[in-house]
């Protein structure tokens, strides 16, 4: 059920994509995260260790890369909060 809901919810990101918000909606996924982050005591690179990330990986989703649909559900789930709040606030 979270693998679908998350994959409609990554359609509605690409579709901004296409839209040309990509950067917007990345900014603010990005934004969003960070703000989590804070609230919670932790750094960027503290949150990316902590879910066996890459170094740098959530950096990039502010820059341009999107992030797949694991990741984002992953960062979710780590916050208790949904894919879909992540993307649209």
């Amino acid at each position: 059920m979270y693998y679908r809901l998350a994959t409609v919810i990554l359609a509605y990101f690409l579709k901004f994509v296409n839209m040309g918000r990509k950067k917007e909606v990345q900014v603010e996924l990005y934004e969003r995260i960070a703000s989590l982050c804070k609230t919670n005591g932790l750094s960027i690179a503290g949150l990316e260790k902590e879910l066996g990330f890459g170094n740098g990986t959530i950096n990039r989703w502010g820059k341009g890369t999107s992030p797949t649909v694991e990741k984002l559900q992953a960062v979710a789930e780590f916050f208790g909060c949904t894919v879909e709040w992540l993307i649209r606030g």
